[in-house]
């Protein structure tokens, strides 16, 4: 990688990652106290969380990555299963 600002991207991400899915198991175990605060605070993180990966890693990520390691990273994004998890 070029710099060190894509790890950092990698890893702020990842953390978001994390924040989304114990959001999500909280909302699922207790639905009917979901307030609309929560709701929207959990958008407002999905949208950033979007704006992050489309403008800033994957145009990095583009631009450094040859061919094959972009191939490697679809065929490892494509494992991960779809199916419910527990955190």
């Amino acid at each position: 990688m070029e710099n060190f600002g894509v790890l950092e991207t990698i890893n702020h991400l990842k953390d978001e990652h994390i924040t989304m899915l114990l959001d999500l198991k909280r909302f699922s175990e207790d639905f009917s106290e979901i307030t609309a605060s929560q709701i929207e605070n959990f958008h407002n993180l999905l949208e950033h969380h979007r704006e992050v990966e489309e403008k800033e890693l994957y145009p990095k990520l583009d631009k450094e990555l040859r061919s094959e390691q972009k191939r490697q990273i679809i065929n490892r994004i494509n494992e991960i299963p779809l199916q419910k998890r527990e955190i």
